[in-house]
């Protein structure tokens, strides 16, 4: 392994701890009754290997390079019940998030 490849994976290691430590700071100040978890994330991977969240939201976090294109950033989701979890963009194939809200009462009149 050349010089160059050692470098881009300290890099990489040095780029996922700082999103890790971005994610669990949020983990640790979300509250249970955020309206932002009133919501699902729904995860495809490349292997189809498929993640659904419930009571969670989603939020990117763009790499540290200026180099990197969007496709690499970072995605952070935060649950109320299963906490933060990071992955990288590009190891993923669908990323879709819902609203769920609460239930809507019909009123009879």
């Amino acid at each position: 392994m050349n010089l160059e490849a050692k470098r881009a994976i300290v890099k990489a290691k040095f780029e996922r701890m700082r999103v890790d430590k971005i994610a669990s700071h949020l983990n640790a100040k979300l509250r249970a009754d955020d309206p932002r978890l009133s919501g699902a994330v729904h995860l495809v991977h490349m292997d189809s290997t498929t993640l659904f969240f419930d009571r969670a939201f989603a939020l990117y976090v763009r790499s540290g390079d200026e180099h990197d294109d969007e496709e690499s950033a970072w995605l952070i989701v935060l649950s109320e019940h299963h906490g933060a979890h990071v992955y990288r963009s590009d190891d993923l194939r669908v990323v879709r998030t819902y609203r769920t809200g609460p239930a809507v009462k019909e009123i009879k009149a």
